[in-house]
């Protein structure tokens, strides 16, 4: 459904992008609406990068995947225009220090969110320890993975 997600996007269907986020709301809820953004943003691709340098089998990467999308509320925050950053960065913070996640994921996608992101990343960085960042930046995306220090 992220796939499809995204190819309305990029075809600029956006009825039917609309259409389908609804559809998927309410058959799996705002989890899964979630989960079918990551894909839609190209998230899943770059966090099963940034997962490969840490995982030793195929089955812990499954794994770690599986974990990463049934607990995608608590593992990944998507940055908007209108995020105030204290706001935003506290909220991202509480979830890391409650539930102390492998890797914490904060992505926005549209310039004008590009620089909120950047804020909160750096507002959350400097406020929590034993936890380094990882940045990739495209065209009109970008995406910090939090990753706790071994």
């Amino acid at each position: 459904m992220g796939l499809t997600l995204r190819r309305l996007e990029k075809d600029e269907e956006y009825l039917k992008l609309k259409k389908l986020n609804d559809r998927i709301r309410n058959k799996y809820d705002m989890k899964g609406l979630h989960a079918a953004y990551f894909v839609q943003n190209g998230l899943l691709n770059k966090y099963i990068g940034n997962v490969l340098g840490r995982v030793s089998t195929m089955e812990k990467l499954k794994a770690e995947i599986k974990d990463l999308l049934e607990n995608i509320d608590d593992k990944v925050a998507f940055i908007k225009k209108t995020d105030r950053v204290n706001l935003i960065s506290r909220a991202i913070i509480t979830r890391i220090e409650a539930k102390n996640p492998k890797t914490f994921i904060i992505s926005s996608s549209h310039s004008v969110a590009m620089s909120v992101c950047k804020s909160v990343k750096k507002e959350v960085m400097s406020n929590i320890s034993d936890y380094e960042d990882e940045s990739y930046e495209a065209k009109e995306k970008q995406i910090y993975f939090i990753n706790r220090i071994e």
